[in-house]
């Protein structure tokens, strides 16, 4: 009977990742529409969508893992915060539009949020990585990982973590520097 309830949880949250997911897309364009056009938006989401849809994807993986670890009742202030960096990332593309619609924002934070969109996105992305990675550490550590996750926790996830925060450090600064 637990296995069913752990799928049963599994499902459950899979749909608060799909809606958590929804709804920063639709933040997304709501921003872009109402500093600009829907039309604008959508020319945004094409040219960018290569760093959009792994920031709607891991944004809402986060909320679907924190979710399982919150009912698990093992989910801690880190956990909930790591999600936040895809918003906020969401934000940064596409802040520097506000510039259209408030003349008194500051026109050097506008061309700094341009100049820095690429990285600020892709910092974004690294961020849900390490992120995902790091619900699914708690989670093989506390033993509570869903059984669809059954093949992935085969995997050190502690070694996992250390691995894609590595990377993502190394890949941060090898970006900034403009390599």
């Amino acid at each position: 009977m637990q296995s069913n309830q752990r799928a049963g949880v599994a499902v459950d949250t899979k749909y608060w990742g799909a809606f958590a997911g929804a709804l920063l897309f639709l933040f997304y364009v709501g921003i872009l529409t109402s500093f600009n056009s829907f039309d604008h938006a959508l020319e945004q989401l094409h040219s960018t969508w290569y760093y959009i849809v792994p920031l709607i994807i891991g944004f809402g993986t986060q909320v679907a893992l924190y979710m399982h670890l919150r009912r698990a009742k093992c989910a801690s202030a880190s956990v909930a915060t790591s999600g936040g960096a895809s918003a906020g990332s969401m934000v940064a593309c596409c802040a520097h539009h506000a510039i259209d619609v408030l003349p008194f924002f500051s026109a050097s934070v506008g061309l700094f949020i341009v100049q820095y969109q690429p990285f600020l996105m892709m910092l974004g992305v690294l961020s849900n990585i390490m992120g995902i990675s790091f619900m699914l550490r708690i989670m093989q550590q506390q033993g509570t990982y869903p059984t669809v996750l059954r093949r992935v926790m085969k995997w050190n996830m502690d070694t996992v973590f250390k691995a894609v925060l590595a990377g993502g450090i190394i890949i941060i600064l090898l970006s900034w520097s403009g390599l």
